[in-house]
């Protein structure tokens, strides 16, 4: 059975979680998964760090809502910053070398420098080495 999850303002929405209540983390993973997925996914790179990077940012909002600005900055605009902090953040953990490309807001692209890397693909009929780099 599918439970609808009803509509709250960002302002009680705000409040839940200050309180901690498991309601508001609910309200906000309901609304923002989608959301954070999609921001995460358009950076393929990343494809294979996204379950983690999504966790983390959850903890991250729930952990720093207390610094959201309020009237000043809509949550979900806020939401987006603390996504890209938290990947920010992750990739320097893993000592990850990145480009950060900022589109027009909320777009933007993660580019991994990774390190090029020499391997043998196959021995020809003809006996000459084939190699990708």
């Amino acid at each position: 059975m599918t439970s609808i999850t009803p509509l709250i303002s960002d302002t009680e929405l705000y409040a839940l979680i200050m309180r901690k209540e498991k309601d508001g983390f609910d309200y906000l993973y309901d609304r923002y998964c989608s959301l954070l997925y999609g921001l995460t996914l358009q950076s393929l790179c990343l494809k294979k760090y996204l379950d983690e990077i999504i966790e983390l940012t959850f903890i991250n909002i729930c952990n720093a809502i207390h610094l959201y600005p309020g009237q000043q900055m809509k949550l979900n605009i806020w939401i987006i910053s603390v996504l890209i902090q938290t990947i920010k953040d992750y990739l320097d953990s893993k000592n990850i070398n990145y480009t950060f490309i900022s589109g027009n807001f909320p777009l933007f692209i993660f580019r991994l420098q990774e390190e090029e890397s020499v391997s043998l693909a196959h021995i020809s009929d003809t006996g000459a080495v084939m190699i990708s780099v």
